[in-house]
């Protein structure tokens, strides 16, 4: 038998190896060597060669089986998972460790030590998969039993999962100086891991497994560019505007130069951040480039969102609507309109089902200038049911056709626009669609583009 340590075991293990084998074949290659027995000190004490062990070079990844465990355990049970893993690291025969362990766990499948005696035996074995199995349940339920962080964090590497593997030597740096090193090592390969499984999460469609996956990575690298556009998507991928922001104005932070990020960084504004941010963006970016005719309308559309600042807030809360009603489109036909609040006394006209609305006042104003249309038989607006686009597109061309001037692109329209064809085509030529196909006669109409298509309408 070799000379009794004057340190502990656990002190030589982390103290004496720091070297990783480069792959599993080298692993077991390396357990033909003759190599650690007990020496006197761990401080540079020549190794005596008494029977074949498994090498310094990978002796540190096996703790003994009761390190950092912080329960009871009889003195019968604790001897033979001693006296086991002896046997495996000193004489490389996982047997007994098999077999100890399988007697123990018979008795109580949950003993934390027996789990980690057989995950030692199978890591030495090269069952990676089934090692790293037995004790991920176990170092969460002892968060200070290095041995099984230790088993867990090396079967994970090995059997190529470098996230995990990173994130339990990382848990690990502070107790043990081999963790802290493969950790420093792992670290680059680990965090693009990290994000590729964000982003493989984000093609899926998983929002879930994306965020989840993002907390661990924010975790690690917080500041990094890679983090935060990632932050950024994922945000964007859940239509959560606040997250947005945040993130946006951090990238803008770290890279101020790039044009597209100020640019959604002031669309984000005017969306639901700040309009006087959004005005001073777009301020900016048009004054440094005078011929860009994108930056020139993103500020003028930033200048109409800051005039809302100063209109009752029931229009702001309109804008933020999905799905707008025939009363809310209402309400921002009459605040948003030139000419809708403060024209003439039309006729009056009576709709049954209005009386009580708390909108009654928006609504009666544009049915009785004929930009919005009562059921002819029964005499009612419907305020709840959905306002389609072609009924919003419509109104907002009579309403053209009704200023002084009329405005020249249906300064010459008869009929109302009565079909759906008529109301898309002129919408187009009014600039307030792209195309005709964007038209979408049927489909609902959302406030923020509603608040557009008033933009476009006003300013041409």
């Amino acid at each position: 038998m070799g000379v009794p340590l004057r340190k502990s075991s656990l002190e030589c293990e982390v103290a004496r190896g720091r070297g990783l084998p480069h792959t599993w074949q080298a692993f077991r290659l390396g357990l033909l060597a003759v190599a650690l027995s007990f020496v006197a000190a761990c401080g540079g004490a020549p190794v005596i060669e008494t029977s074949p062990a498994i090498p310094d070079v990978d002796r540190v990844y096996f703790l003994q089986p009761l390190s950092g465990f912080d329960r009871s355990l009889d003195a019968e049970s604790r001897r033979q998972i001693e006296a086991a893993f002896n046997q495996l690291v000193l004489h490389r025969d996982s047997s007994e460790a098999h077999r100890v362990a399988s007697e123990l766990r018979r008795r109580d499948p949950e003993l934390a030590p027996a789990r980690v005696l057989e995950a030692q035996a199978r890591l030495y074995d090269g069952d990676f998969r089934g090692a790293a199995g037995l004790v991920d349940s176990v170092r969460f339920e002892f968060p200070r039993y290095l041995a099984a962080g230790m088993v867990f964090a090396r079967a994970s590497e090995l059997q190529g999962d470098l996230v995990e593997a990173y994130a339990e030597y990382e848990r690990l740096s502070a107790s043990v100086n081999v963790a802290f090193d493969r950790a420093v090592d792992l670290r680059p390969r680990a965090l693009e891991a990290q994000a590729q499984r964000i982003e493989d999460a984000r093609n899926r469609g998983r929002l879930d497994e994306a965020g989840e996956a993002l907390e661990r990575l924010q975790a690690w690298d917080p500041l990094s560019d890679r983090t935060l556009q990632l932050s950024f998507e994922v945000a964007r991928d859940a239509d959560d505007l606040p997250q947005q922001l945040r993130w946006i104005r951090e990238l803008v932070a770290l890279t101020p130069e790039d044009l597209e990020l100020r640019s959604t960084w002031g669309d984000l504004e005017m969306r639901g951040g700040d309009p006087n941010m959004a005005l001073e963006i777009f301020q900016n970016l048009t004054h440094d480039h005078p011929d860009d005719p994108y930056f020139a309308d993103q500020f003028d559309r930033a200048k109409f969102i800051w005039r809302l600042r100063n209109l009752p807030p029931i229009v702001a809360e309109t804008v933020a609507v999905r799905e707008l009603t025939r009363a809310d489109y209402a309400v921002l036909v009459y605040w948003l309109v030139p000419g809708v609040r403060a024209g003439g006394n039309p006729e009056a006209k009576i709709a049954t089902d209005i009386l009580d609305h708390p909108r009654r006042q928006e609504i009666m104003r544009v049915v009785n200038l004929d930009l919005m249309r009562l059921d002819g038989s029964l005499r009612v607006f419907r305020p709840e049911a959905p306002v389609t686009r072609v009924d919003a597109l419509r109104t907002l061309l009579l309403a053209l056709q009704r200023m002084s001037p009329p405005a020249a692109c249906v300064a010459g329209a008869t009929g109302g626009f009565v079909s759906w064809d008529s109301a898309c085509r002129a919408g187009v030529t009014c600039g307030v669609l792209a195309t005709t196909s964007d038209c979408l006669p049927s489909a609902p109409l959302a406030g923020r583009e509603a608040l557009e298509w008033i933009r476009l309408a006003v300013s041409f």
